[in-house]
């Protein structure tokens, strides 16, 4: 029997993972036994030894840990906490490994070019910056371990886009994954339904903190319920009308019940966003939205309405708009005082700001942008918009099949919506909202290209 020369590219690719392997293994030894960390490690090396072998299904994988794997808190830095959810764990295996191969394997290039890598990169940049100079002139209200935690998270984000977008090799990838995540979502719906039953505001599986966050929540399914509509609208398909309708059923009674208001005021963006985009049955959502508005408030239940009326008449503020006299709940009233303060602190350090958790967490993504990364980030962050929403169009007008249309307009409705939510909430850095939505603008970014190399 004729033995074949193992190559020095072949004897990495068998070192390497075996390596991996071991300090995964030797882990439990250096750190002590618990079912917290027994799960993480046995998550971990499962990530490593799918990705190892195919990446499209480590991919799947990370899909459903988005919004259904565990939190485990690791402490608190100041008023925010610190956590590390497996979610965190597998992307980063799954990212290491996906460098690996591609160390390994010549043949399988750089990273993709897309027309959102220089403002992604770009936005990582002016968080460093800002962060290291505030740093530097020894600004109390940072530091280094709680900045770090913070900016790993955009890192992952972007890693994530880097990494999908290298990977999809063709649409009917992309279709797959889109399906996975509609079940996701589905899933995620339906593990609310004893909530509601109870009367309780709807939150994530998972979540840690007091409760959930039901805005979180309310932010991830306005990104699907769009995506749905669209496919809904445009495909021809029994498979995907019917997946569609069973997402839209499934989730609606679970996003009304987060009682998020921030939820609903994105929720109306987003449809907005639909009725002005789509070509197809626009007539029909015109429709829905006139017998919405004569109907819902008769239907709506009493928990739902009182959520509502309570913004306007629990104690709190009194501000005036236009003439106005408006009262705010506290709660609302306070997110417009936070923000006031961020324009005061941010005259000192207009250019540059406090640098990421430079201020306390601000429950609105525009003034927390500005205050932590100044006018830079800003003019950074909205040309980072500007192109997800440029490339969705130029992608739009591309696309020559219904079902691709329906992913691209109800993406954009979606994206349309989530910029509504962040008046009440840091969308932009929720993880749970942050890593489907890259997912998705991912396969958006490539879809044209994935449909050429197709033909």
């Amino acid at each position: 029997m004729r033995f074949k020369r193992i190559g020095q590219a072949n004897l990495n690719a068998l070192i390497i993972p075996a390596a991996i392997v071991l300090l995964f293994l030797l882990i439990p030894f250096l750190f002590g036994f618990n079912p917290e960390k027994q799960l993480i490690i046995a998550a971990a090396i499962a990530a490593f030894l799918v990705a190892l072998i195919n990446t499209n299904a480590s991919l799947i994988m990370l899909i459903f840990s988005m919004l259904l794997s565990p939190e485990f808190s690791v402490g608190e830095l100041g008023p925010r906490a610190i956590a590390i959810r497996l979610d965190d764990l597998l992307l980063l295996v799954i990212s290491f490994t996906w460098l690996v191969k591609m160390a390994i394997n010549k043949k399988l290039g750089l990273l993709r070019v897309t027309p959102l890598n220089a403002p992604l990169l770009s936005f990582i940049a002016i968080c460093i910056i800002s962060t290291l100079l505030n740093l530097a002139e020894g600004e109390r209200e940072i530091t280094l371990i709680r900045s770090i935690f913070y900016i790993i998270k955009y890192f992952e984000y972007f890693l994530l886009f880097f990494m999908v977008t290298d990977n999809i090799q063709s649409s009917k990838d992309i279709k797959r994954f889109t399906l996975f995540l509609f079940i996701v979502c589905i899933l995620v719906s339906i593990s609310t339904y004893p909530q509601i039953v109870l009367a309780e505001k709807t939150t994530a599986p998972f979540e840690g903190g007091h409760g959930g966050e039901p805005n979180t929540l309310a932010g991830y399914q306005i990104l699907l319920l769009a995506i749905s509509t669209g496919i809904l609208l445009y495909a021809k398909s029994n498979l995907w009308q019917f997946s569609s309708i069973a997402l839209i059923l499934f989730t609606m009674p679970s996003f009304f019940y987060t009682q998020s208001r921030g939820g609903y005021l994105g929720f109306i963006f987003m449809y907005l966003a639909l009725i002005i985009l789509t070509r197809r049955k626009k007539a029909i959502l015109i429709m829905i939205l006139i017998a919405a508005v004569f109907f819902i408030p008769l239907v709506t239940p009493e928990l739902i309405k009182t959520r509502i009326n309570r913004t306007f008449t629990d104690p709190g503020r009194d501000y005036t708009v236009f003439g106005k006299r408006i009262h705010l709940e506290d709660s609302a009233a306070n997110r417009i005082e936070s923000s006031k303060e961020v324009f005061k602190k941010w005259a000192e350090r207009p250019i540059l700001g406090y640098g990421v958790t430079g201020l306390k967490l601000i429950d609105n993504q525009y003034t927390l942008v500005l205050g932590e990364t100044g006018l830079i980030g800003v003019v950074i962050f909205v040309w980072l918009l500007a192109m997800i929403f440029k490339t969705s169009m130029t992608g739009l007008k591309q696309a020559d099949d219904a079902w691709s249309q329906g992913l691209i307009v109800g993406f954009l409705a979606g994206f349309v919506g989530l910029l509504g939510h962040g008046f009440s909430a840091s969308t932009f850095i929720i993880v749970r909202i942050m890593e489907p939505f890259w997912f998705i603008a991912a396969m958006i970014n490539v879809l044209p290209e994935a449909k050429s190399e197709e033909k």
